[in-house]
């Protein structure tokens, strides 16, 4: 059987010289995770990026009975279209990781990503804000997602986080992070995402951290016991509040991803 398929194989006729062409000298999509510069290669990139998420607030000790609140989610960029020259460095700046607050203490705020050096302008991405310590029994406020504004506002104590507004052309505003809970109560969700909302950390706890569309919130912490989470890792969501007597945990770093068609 296996001779017959061969013989038969044997008596195809020869594809025409365009059909055996490949398509090894054709242009495709190269995807870059960029650290510091890129160099292009042609005259035009497609830009995906985040800046960096708030840190959750810290959760009350002495009395130990409320929450911080939650980091918000950093502003995000998908397929922003950025004309560049090629062969000339773009410089890029990606919002750091932003410390959680410490036991009586706010978040840090997140920081922005910045891109230069390109033919057209790339907007500054702006980084959730942090979030407050949760005091005198009461829950720590979330923070707004960046930019304030478009960004989903924070929780107050036991709230969930705003939403974002609705996209406006390759920007996404980040989501706000919940309020963390006052004395008995329970803290807020984190404001969400496509990827959903950030869990948080149930009674006395601390409230869920701002996501972004590619990144998740990092879940508030447990009553006396449970670290505010930090948000996803690279990807600009706000860090989880810590609970009562806990600290919170830190805002995500940014990202930048170059996509060039070569």
């Amino acid at each position: 059987m296996m001779r017959a398929v061969v013989i038969a194989f044997a008596l195809l006729p020869a594809l025409p010289a365009k059909a055996q062409q490949t398509l090894a000298g054709s242009p495709r999509w190269h995807a870059t995770i960029v650290t510091a510069s890129y160099t292009p290669v042609s005259s035009l990139v497609l830009v995906d990026a985040c800046a960096g998420g708030g840190g959750g607030g810290g959760g009350q000790s002495g009395a130990a009975t409320s929450g911080g609140g939650g980091g918000g989610g950093g502003m995000c960029a998908i397929g922003f279209p950025l004309a560049v020259t090629p062969g000339a460095a773009l410089t890029i700046n990606i919002g750091a990781t932003a410390a959680g607050g410490g036991l009586d203490t706010n978040g840090t705020a997140g920081n922005n990503t910045t891109i230069t050096g390109g033919v057209g302008t790339f907007p500054t991405l702006v980084g959730g804000a942090g979030a407050a310590k949760g005091s005198g029994g009461t829950g720590g406020f979330g923070g707004n997602g960046g930019p304030t504004g478009p960004g989903g506002s924070g929780g107050a104590a036991n709230t969930v986080g705003g939403l974002p507004a609705t996209p406006q052309g390759y920007f996404v505003a980040g989501s706000g992070g919940g309020g963390g809970a006052t004395t008995a109560g329970t803290a807020g969700f984190g404001g969400g995402s496509p990827l959903g909302r950030a869990a948080n950390g149930g009674v006395n706890g601390g409230g869920g951290g701002g996501s972004n569309p590619f990144g998740l919130g990092g879940a508030g912490g447990t009553d006396n016991s449970g670290t505010g989470t930090a948000g996803t890792v690279g990807k600009g969501s706000g860090g989880g509040g810590g609970g009562a007597n806990t600290v919170g945990g830190d805002g995500a770093a940014g990202f930048v991803t170059i996509r060039e068609l070569y």
